[in-house]
């Protein structure tokens, strides 16, 4: 076992070094298409419908072609409720947003640059009151835009991090995503919280948030949307587990 924080690293070393293992865990974020170019994985085409054909026939084609590559199936989607549903979204340690009187439930309307907007301010109010916290989670392993097509109602063509984004409204032509005016925006919204002092200073090197999210030092940050972490009705675990933080959340649908 790998331990996550040091998981893409070392593996990224196995790869290249050539050693032998059995299984891993993959996606676009650790550079599935770029190690696949390479040939470190093993093609699963014919042994798919032979050692796993009900894995094999319950997966819809589409997500087979996703791991497609020059005509070889080279790994298996994790196709489950929680995969296929993506409920993305912003958490917020609801205890400070009442105590700066943000409405965190308004943000749940608004498009994504609208609401980085609104919760710049809160994260603002909230650093006044509470200045040794950390206003807004930033890590090296990925960004909002990055490592997140679906908040701009977008989704990625293989590898996220290159160019080669389609909009859902005009998903037959692919575009480069860092020359869209959504990414100009986002870039100048999170210039302006750097300077601010709104996240750290050595956030684009930072390799591990765990220890920060779990004694909820950030003011905001982003949410997977796991069963236990959403602000859903009736869901009990969700202050059990983030200790009170409230979570913008909605459900969208990877096309």
């Amino acid at each position: 076992m790998v331990d996550g924080s040091q998981y893409q690293d070392k593996m990224n070393l196995m790869i290249n070094t050539g050693d032998d293992w059995d299984l891993c865990f993959t996606a676009h974020c650790f550079d599935f298409y770029n190690h696949a170019s390479k040939g470190a994985y093993a093609d699963l085409t014919e042994l798919l419908p032979k050692l796993a054909p009900e894995t094999y026939s319950r997966i819809p084609e589409g997500l087979w072609k996703d791991v497609t590559v020059d005509g070889k199936i080279l790994a298996s989607p994790n196709y489950q409720q929680w995969g296929a549903a993506a409920r993305k979204g912003f958490k917020f340690r609801s205890d400070i947003a009442k105590e700066v009187g943000f409405d965190w439930e308004s943000v749940k309307d608004m498009d994504t640059l609208e609401a980085l907007n609104v919760i710049g301010d809160f994260i603002g109010k909230a650093l006044e009151l509470h200045p040794d916290m950390i206003g807004w989670e930033t890590a090296e392993g990925g960004t909002l835009w990055k490592s997140d097509a679906l908040y701009w109602d977008m989704e990625s063509v293989g590898d996220s991090q290159t160019p080669g984004w389609i909009r859902y409204e005009d998903p037959n032509i692919v575009i480069n995503q860092f020359a869209t005016d959504e990414f100009m925006e986002y870039c100048k919204i999170m210039r302006d919280r750097y300077e601010k002092g709104y996240v750290r200073k050595d956030g684009s090197t930072v390799t591990d948030t765990s220890v920060d999210r779990q004694a909820s030092k950030f003011i905001a940050e982003l949410c997977y949307g796991w069963p236990d972490s959403v602000d859903m009705p009736g869901n009990l675990d969700v202050s059990k587990r983030w200790n009170g933080i409230s979570c913008r959340w909605e459900i969208q649908l990877q096309l």
